[in-house]
């Protein structure tokens, strides 16, 4: 059988699982980076921690995936993998854009509150049943209409494709390139919806996903590493 299409090893020991060396090594570069959050490069400093953290829960969450065969969730944390890494290096290039990348995530939280609160309401005012349904889809349509005007209102994000073009000619193709094969298997396309009736084994495939994901940790390890490089040894 082709090594590609075996099923992945099971490690009855968890300390020995091969995701934890790569979480292990994200872990150790950004170990400086508490030390410099404290100095005046510390929101640069903090907003890589909070990514790290996120990556390595991804890569877990990955290994997860791929030990299950589930293509749509290996596809999803590949891509998440791969966001994050273009964050990471953003984030590296300047305070400037960690400082970006910060505001961002309040403007997101303000308008996830309103957006909320707005289904929330449409939410308390649906009976429960399956016989309410019909009656109350249009309702539900007015209301994501509201929506869409405040979702369209605010457009001082940073969307990761700019964040990739802003780095480099080589990450905006990488992110490109990579982006669109990861998000064919996560939403319900034609090829996901037909692929539900395959019988082939996507353990190549999701082998694929746990490389490129592996290579996109390690790749944001070193970074980091450089990165908190020259604060070693100062205070």
């Amino acid at each position: 059988m082709d090594q590609a299409n075996q099923a992945l090893p099971v490690y009855e020991d968890p300390s020995n699982h091969p995701s934890l060396r790569v979480i292990d090594l994200l872990r150790v570069s950004t170990d400086p980076l508490d030390e410099i959050s404290r100095g005046p490069d510390g929101e640069q400093a903090d907003i890589l921690l909070c990514i790290a953290a996120e990556m390595m829960i991804a890569y877990a969450e990955l290994w997860r995936a791929v030990s299950e065969k589930k293509t749509q969730l290996s596809a999803l944390y590949a891509r998440n993998l791969l966001e994050l890494f273009v964050w990471t290096n953003y984030c590296i290039a300047s305070a400037a854009n960690a400082k970006r990348f910060s505001e961002d995530s309040e403007r997101d939280l303000d308008g996830l509150r309103v957006i909320v609160g707005k289904l929330a309401q449409f939410a308390t005012q649906t009976p429960e049943g399956n016989e309410h349904v019909k009656s109350n889809i249009p309702e539900l349509y007015k209301y994501v209409e509201q929506l869409d005007e405040l979702v369209g209102r605010d457009v001082k994000f940073k969307h990761v494709p700019d964040a990739a073009a802003e780095i480099g000619p080589e990450m905006a193709i990488l992110y490109k390139t990579l982006n669109t094969i990861f998000s064919k298997l996560i939403h319900p396309t034609a090829l996901v919806v037909r692929s539900n009736h395959w019988t082939k084994d996507p353990s190549e495939l999701i082998n694929i996903f746990l490389t490129i994901g592996t290579q996109l940790c390690l790749s944001a390890a070193m970074a980091i590493a450089a990165f908190a490089k020259p604060y070693k040894g100062t205070k």
